[in-house]
């Protein structure tokens, strides 16, 4: 979800062009989606969570690359966001972020909608960070990736 956002910003910020050294390409994103996303990463990178996530992103020095803090979409929301679907779940670590960019874009009258799975398990099976995505068998992610498609059929019209 973080990197789906980040694409979408850097495409169409000359700033973060300048930042990540990324040309935009000529594209137009109609919608997008954020599967349990991490819209705040570098408010992680002084625990351990964060470091799992930043160094495959941003390198085993990712604190002195100068461009991490940069990564942060809630920071760098861009004007012609399309329609957003957010998905996560109550036992995803990052859900409250989730649930604070989901409140962020809608006061700033963007088209989003989230997807809040509340059930903690089912069938003894978490249903946590991804969860539609590692646990595909599971009844809530069918249902959560249903939605996200039909989110998709609704906006690329």
């Amino acid at each position: 979800g973080h990197l789906a956002s980040m694409t979408v910003a850097i495409n169409s910020s000359k700033k973060l062009q300048e930042v990540f050294e990324i040309e935009p390409i000529d594209i137009s994103f109609r919608a997008l989606a954020l599967t349990c996303s991490v819209p705040n990463p570098s408010k992680y990178a002084n625990i351990p969570i964060g470091h799992l996530y930043m160094k495959p992103c941003y390198g085993k020095n990712f604190k002195k690359c100068g461009f991490y803090k940069e990564s942060d979409f809630c920071n760098n929301i861009p004007v012609d966001l399309p329609p957003v679907f957010i998905n996560t779940s109550k036992k995803d670590p990052f859900c409250k972020d989730n649930d604070n960019l989901y409140k962020k874009l809608r006061e700033m009258n963007y088209d989003v909608e989230i997807f809040l799975c509340t059930e903690k398990k089912e069938n003894g099976v978490k249903i946590d960070h991804v969860y539609n995505i590692v646990k595909t068998d599971l009844e809530v992610s069918q249902k959560t990736n249903k939605r996200m498609a039909d989110f998709f059929k609704e906006n690329l019209k």
